[in-house]
């Protein structure tokens, strides 16, 4: 008899439940990897959005810098409002319990007469994903603002002597971004035209403080102002001076932030890699930024040891053109993430100095005048650190590192202030730190508390 080949029924059902189970395992890979990918572009876009608000408020007169109206409280944890208890605002939030009040500053509240910025919500739309835009700006008080020179006086009497503004951004898909309610940036903003103000005598002429804000930039320092960044480019020597023919000479430091030719667009400008002779070995095409490996003792090296163009950067100022009195505060704000994502602990070395040019200040250094540097800071505390573990990954996170050094601090007309980082050995794992900067959306700065601002 001819022979019936083939598939019995219950070997069909069998082979099609195998297809099946295959089918959805796939499926749940690609569907876990969208998500992923949705999160983290819902974070990208929420810091882009907060980081942008916040420039424009800085950009505003400082007499407009107020809200034009007092925002509600929210019984919502979740709600941004739920930190506002009548007039005022919590700066501080653990994610759940709000903390450090402050009196918000209102237009037509306590004497303000001006205030152009709209506490929201605000809605907005970028590509598939909505959010809303909250915004404060709060008084604060100076204790650092010092007495009036020779007399009992308070520079900075009341609790009005700056402003310091905070943008909060949440997204309307909540279930996606589940790691936390919101992403927030605060700021302070101090007036560059003030004049001391004292209950006693009004004519005392006291200092004013205001932060003088340095952007960092890849431009390098013989450069009167920034220039655009236009491609990707190796790493270059930073500790030689500003005429240096050769590449060997710091990179600026300069009172303008970067500018945003579209700022609808956040491919607009585009992030460039700023050593690209430092790749790593796995997806070497991907790294942006500045990369910087760690220094080859424990510790921190001013110098940075063997090939510190790798080890060690410096940004300087253009030579000041007036004193520069500091009051002994200074803060480095700047933007960072492991190469990769990979998950490190990281340790960074700041260095805040005044370079000496002319040969009788340098007198009797032993080093060359335009290559010494000399530390605000005296010892043991000639750096400062700052230590994550785990360093931030997945996206480009904004840190602050607070710096205190001698009130009595000044830079002399034809003095630079300068700036230096440096990735600590022990305390980092492995070489995964890279750093971002000169870019309107990762505005990296040092900002120095001074009674002298720069015109």
């Amino acid at each position: 008899m001819r022979r019936q080949d083939g598939f019995a029924l219950i070997e069909t059902l069998v082979a099609v439940l195998v297809l099946a189970i295959g089918a959805m395992a796939v499926l749940g890979v690609v569907d876990t990897s969208t998500r992923n990918t949705f999160r983290a572009e819902q974070t990208q876009v929420a810091i882009n959005r907060a980081q942008r608000e916040l420039e424009q408020i800085r950009h505003l007169d400082y007499e407009d810098v107020a809200l034009t109206a007092t925002p509600g409280h929210s019984t919502d944890p979740k709600d941004p409002r739920y930190r506002v208890s009548g007039s005022d605002f919590a700066l501080g939030w653990d994610g759940n319990t709000p903390s450090d009040y402050a009196e918000m500053a209102v237009k037509n509240i306590g004497g303000l007469t001006a205030g152009t910025v709209s506490p929201g919500p605000t809605s907005f739309t970028s590509g598939d994903i909505k959010g809303k835009v909250y915004r404060y700006v709060v008084w604060r008080n100076d204790p650092n603002c010092q007495l009036v020179p020779n007399s009992g006086i308070d520079a900075c009497p009341g609790p009005h002597d700056y402003k310091r503004v905070a943008v909060i951004v949440t997204l309307d898909n909540a279930p996606i971004s589940t790691t936390r309610a919101y992403t927030e940036v605060q700021s302070n903003v101090s007036d560059p035209d003030a004049s001391t103000e004292t209950s006693n005598d009004p004519g005392a002429g006291g200092p004013s403080q205001t932060a003088q804000q340095f952007f960092l930039s890849d431009t390098t320092c013989n450069h009167a102002s920034r220039e655009d960044i236009t491609q990707d480019h190796a790493e270059h020597q930073t500790w030689g001076d500003c005429s240096d023919p050769n590449p060997k000479k710091p990179d600026g430091l300069y009172t303008e932030a970067p500018p945003d030719a579209d700022p609808n667009d956040p491919n607009i400008p585009a992030l460039y890699d700023y050593a690209n002779d430092v790749e790593p070995s796995l997806n070497p095409d991907q790294d942006k930024g500045l990369q910087l490996l760690r220094q080859d003792v424990n510790g921190c090296s001013y110098s940075g040891g063997a090939n510190p163009q790798y080890k060690i950067h410096r940004w300087v100022s253009q030579p000041l053109q007036q004193v520069f009195q500091m009051n002994g505060q200074a803060t480095l704000e700047f933007y960072t993430r492991t190469i990769n994502n990979v998950n490190a602990q990281g340790t960074i070395c700041v260095f805040v100095f005044i370079r000496k040019e002319t040969t009788a200040e340098c007198t009797p250094l032993p080093a060359p005048c335009d290559t010494q540097l000399v530390d605000l800071t005296s010892p043991p505390n000639a750096f400062f650190v700052y230590s994550e573990n785990p360093w931030p990954a997945g996206a480009w996170t904004r840190r602050r590192v607070p710096m205190s050094f001698s009130s009595a601090t000044v830079a002399l007309v034809g003095q630079r202030v300068g700036v230096e980082i440096a990735v600590r050995r022990n305390g980092t794992t492995g070489d995964v730190l890279e750093f971002m900067y000169d870019h309107p959306d990762y505005p990296s700065r040092l900002e120095v508390q001074t009674t002298t601002p720069l015109p």
